[in-house]
């Protein structure tokens, strides 16, 4: 070892026997397939288990709660542009609607 320029590396195990490892080009190719299919099967393993995840614990469509005032206030933005002050009757009443289903779910 040290700085002779030697691509042979020594191991010392603990019976004092020196094990000498020359690393080769068919040995390196090997460990990039290797490496290379161990990539592709955890990546496959990992989507598996991020489709598993999804289906157990999200739902794909949830309803909408106060849905026609929250597109009143959406449409209200979009007609008045920077004076957003002129809709907030309409934010009001979907915050009222909003805090009733709160309470509604609270009281389950």
């Amino acid at each position: 070892m040290g700085g002779s320029g030697s691509s042979q590396r020594e191991l010392t195990v603990e019976d004092n026997q020196t094990l000498s490892i020359s690393p080769s080009r068919s040995s390196s190719d090997e460990k990039k397939k290797s490496n290379a299919e161990l990539y592709k099967a955890t990546v496959a393993h990992f989507s598996e288990a991020v489709q598993q995840v999804e289906k157990k614990y999200l739902k794909t469509s949830l309803p909408l709660i106060c849905g026609e005032l929250q597109l009143d206030v959406q449409k209200c933005y979009q007609e008045n542009g920077k004076q957003s002050l002129n809709c907030s009757a309409e934010v009001r009443a979907f915050e009222e609607c909003i805090e009733k289903q709160r309470q509604r779910l609270l009281a389950k």
